[in-house]
């Protein structure tokens, strides 16, 4: 799984025809100013980091005017949010909502469908709403999107009701076909919210990709950060060299490769199965495994690619052991 950046995700579902807040990701103070010059006050300005619960960490701060918008980004550029380093911030406008839902589209395992969730009140606490009864979810096939009516029905049986029930329908159908031709494995939008005329706009927005479709999606295949699921944290130095060279040679198979930062045995075991029998056996003899790690196997530069994967083990200092297998 790839995770996108929240401009970046909102971007996509405004080519999809959903409404957004307008807004524009900035990396410095100057760039603020000018940001909150073109858009108008009052501002939000949001940590762009690939994480859920960025306002009850800190990550969302709201502005009236310029030079408060510029502290608030003064003090986010730099520091770390849920354990992600805040390069850049967004500064969008703070829209008037009326009413708050949320909805998000995942992939779901058990049925090898799409899951649409829908929760009647979004925001700070959606999770305590959903885990109270307040969310109603439908399962559809990647290959038939749900119709208007059926998510009607949906919001009907979550309590949503007025003056949502014309506009949501449309903007969650959206929602759902954004999230298959992305190739999404989830877009959470918390929350839409509803404008004094009715329109729906996605305000909060976090979405990742299944990262072995990148190759068809140029348009975010650049700015996906890879191995958010495995990882939960930002790369590692030795995890970033992994990556470097998954990107040097694609055609040689894809490598999986999470950092253990205690270990001081390399491992180089492929096969998810036999990779995890190895940490457990060198867990049980006394070691400590440095990593996780198994490979695709392809056609291409494999060779190549295993002689680099191995001598980047090789020049790792603090590895008193190589294991290998398959």
């Amino acid at each position: 799984m790839a995770a996108l950046l929240e401009h970046d995700a909102k971007a996509l579902l405004a080519r999809a025809g959903i409404r957004v807040p307008f807004g524009r990701a900035c990396a410095s103070v100057d760039e603020v100013a000018s940001a909150v010059a073109m858009i108008g006050t009052p501002v939000v300005v949001k940590a762009l980091v690939p994480a859920k619960g960025k306002q009850l960490a800190g990550g969302v701060q709201f502005a009236t005017g310029t030079a408060e918008a510029v502290q608030h980004a003064a003090q986010l550029l730099g520091s770390t949010i849920a354990g992600f380093p805040v390069r850049e911030v967004l500064v969008e406008a703070c829209e008037t909502l009326v009413a708050q839902v949320y909805a998000s589209v995942a992939l779901y395992g058990p049925t090898k469908s799409y899951r649409l969730t829908v929760a009647r009140r979004g925001g700070e606490d959606v999770e305590s709403e959903i885990a109270s009864g307040g969310a109603c979810t439908f399962d559809f096939d990647p290959r038939a999107l749900p119709w208007p009516h059926q998510i009607c029905d949906l919001l009907l049986d979550c309590g949503i009701e007025g003056v949502g029930l014309r506009t949501l329908p449309g903007a969650i159908t959206k929602l759902c076909a954004c999230a298959l031709a992305a190739d999404a494995t989830l877009i959470e939008v918390n929350p839409i919210g509803l404008l004094p005329d009715a329109t729906a706009c996605a305000i909060g927005v976090l979405a990742s990709v299944d990262e072995s479709a990148l190759y068809r999606q140029p348009l975010h295949a650049e700015r996906a950060i890879a191995r958010v699921e495995q990882l939960l944290r930002p790369l590692t130095p030795w995890e970033e060299a992994m990556q470097a060279i998954n990107a040097a040679l694609p055609d040689g198979g894809d490598i999986r490769f999470g950092e253990f930062p205690e270990g001081d045995i390399g491992m180089m075991v492929l096969g998810g199965g036999a990779g995890l029998m190895a940490l457990d056996a060198v867990e049980r003899a006394g070691g400590r495994p440095a990593n996780f790690f198994d490979m695709t196997s392809t056609t291409g530069q494999a060779e190549e690619k295993v002689y680099r994967v191995t001598r980047n083990f090789l020049e790792m200092p603090r590895l008193r052991g190589l294991f290998i297998g398959s």
